[in-house]
């Protein structure tokens, strides 16, 4: 009767244990750790500067200048699309300036400029091309100088047909000898103000580098 006792203690001293051990063989759940801040600067996002925005017409400037332009349809809807286009690149050109910085707002002067040379330019070739259609035009307009009759003879019918002849190659003759000469005076021309645009890009000043951010401050030591 005295062992009853010893022998409840004991079973309740081997549940105690079965139950701790079963506690600390349970998996843990582990907290995953925060992720750790990246420490890299951010980026700032790439801006054209002005010569950039123009790269793309002084590369191609030699197509925009020529009379016959070659290339296929990009190319030539690449010059037809260049006034408007160089227009409103300035208008780009021109609220970007009111918002920089005084040490850039000259880049932005030099780029307007440039933009105003191949646009005068544009307008030049536009004209040129005018005068040569004209001149052919004239060449093909007919009886130019023809003296005609009321009642001809056969003889001043042969006489007219002679002299329309005539006067249509002599038409001819000067429409290609003007149209020559408005070529020969572009291509000369178009060197020169080929020259005067590239120089203007090329002088365009570039933008300066942004300000670097100020360093923070340092802790103040704390008093004693």
């Amino acid at each position: 009767m005295k062992t009853y006792p010893l022998f409840v203690r004991l079973v309740a001293t081997l549940l105690v244990c079965a139950a701790s051990a079963m506690l600390h063989a349970a998996p843990k759940k582990h907290k995953k750790p925060a992720p750790a801040e990246s420490q890299e600067t951010p980026k700032a996002a790439s801006v054209a500067t002005p010569a950039q925005m123009l790269s793309a017409y002084i590369e191609h400037i030699d197509l925009l200048l020529a009379l016959n332009r070659p290339g296929g349809p990009k190319a030539i809807a690449f010059g037809d699309e260049a006034p408007g286009k160089l227009a409103v690149l300035k208008q780009k050109l021109a609220q970007e300036r009111s918002a920089a910085v005084p040490a850039n707002q000259a880049s932005f002067d030099a780029a307007m400029g440039v933009c105003d040379r191949i646009t005068a330019a544009l307008d030049e070739r536009q004209k040129t091309l005018g005068q040569i259609q004209t001149s052919g035009a004239v060449s093909t307009s007919g009886k130019l100088g023809l003296h005609t009759k009321t009642n001809p003879h056969y003889t001043d019918l042969i006489r007219e047909h002679a002299e329309q002849a005539n006067q249509q190659r002599l038409a001819s003759d000067d429409s290609n000898a003007i149209q020559s000469a408005s070529v020969r005076r572009w291509n000369d021309r178009s060197v020169e103000l080929r020259k005067q645009i590239t120089d203007a890009y090329t002088h365009i000043p570039p933008l300066a580098p942004p300000a670097p951010a100020p360093a923070p401050a340092a802790a103040q030591p704390a008093a004693q």
